[in-house]
This record gives structure tokens, sequence and C-alpha cells, in this order.
């Protein structure tokens, strides 16, 4: 690897600053891609994966995020009137948001959630009865099945699916995968 930042890095961007200058030379190597030289390949789930064991809508009690990006309110930002406001700053870099949820047995919630299908499986219901488990996007909710990208990443990063039971009342994580 350090062959590699050396012959195809290094050494044409001293060369680039000899011909254009620090400036010109270090903005094109900022807008290069390095994805081929190190062998980098963007995944992009199929529309089959992303929508695969649709079982209805999210759920009514999550709400999503709908803040506005600091590109598309500039006006607004330096506008006199905004001054004084309390801004939070964020950083989303990739990814598609999801959330993981879980409803209790007797939760006035539980009858907002989709019907489940007879012999639904076990990922989305707790082994002593507690209630239910369940993976959405922003506007639809899933069934655990192969294939679902979402729950695929619920189960398998952090098994996020199964370790919400730790947390003690109705729990939404929200975030991207």
């Amino acid at each position: 690897m350090a062959d590699i930042h050396h012959r195809e890095i290094y050494g044409p961007f001293q060369a680039r600053i000899k011909q254009a200058g620090l400036r010109l030379a270090t903005e094109e190597l900022m807008a290069r891609s390095f994805e081929d030289l190190l062998g980098v390949v963007k995944w992009e789930p199929s529309a089959q994966a992303i929508s695969a064991g649709v079982i209805g809508t999210t759920p009514g009690f999550i709400v999503n995020p709908s803040w506005y990006r600091a590109q598309n309110l500039e006006r607004e930002i330096f506008a006199k009137s905004w001054q004084h406001k309390v801004w939070q700053v964020t950083e989303k870099l990739d990814g598609v948001s999801m959330h993981v949820y879980k409803v209790s047995v007797g939760s006035r919630w539980l009858g907002c959630l989709p019907a489940l299908p007879q012999g639904y499986p076990a990922t989305m219901r707790d082994g002593s009865g507690r209630g239910h488990v369940g993976v959405c996007s922003r506007t639809q909710d899933f069934l655990d099945q192969p294939g679902n990208v979402y729950w695929e990443a619920a189960k398998s990063r952090s098994a996020v699916a199964s370790k919400i039971w730790e947390i003690p009342c109705k729990s939404i994580l929200h975030g991207p995968f």
C-alpha cells in the first residue's frame, strides 16, 4: 500500500504542484476519486432487496427526522432574523434511514402495527411474549425475511434487533445503514 501511495498519489501530486501550483494541484487531488486505486466498489442494494417483505407503512408512532440541510437554507441561515437561532449541526455521510422499534404487549401502540402473517419469524417477537420488534424505513414496515437489507442490517452489525429488549420502555432507534 505504501508503494501505491507514493507511485500513484504522492509522485503525481508533487509533479502537478510543479506544473500548476499547490492550490490547483490540491483541488485536483481532492476532486479525484480513488475507488479504482483502492479497489473499493460502491454497493447499492437492488430495488427488490429494499422492498422485500413489505407488510405495511411505517407505524404512526415513529416520527421521521425532517431536518433541513444547510445547503438548502443558505438565504435563511444568513438572514438577520435567524442570527440568534440555535443550530444543531449533523452530517450524514451516506446511508439509508431506518428504524428498529419494539412495542411491549399491553402497549396502546401495539394496535398501530401491521398484521403479521401466521408463523412470522421469531426475530420479530420476544420469546417470553413481551411484544413485537420491527424494522422499517421512512415509509415502509418490513417482515424479517431473507434478502431484506433493513433486517439484515438490524441483525448483523450490532444485533440491535435482539438487544433492543434490554431497553426497559417502548423504544425506537433511528439511524442510517
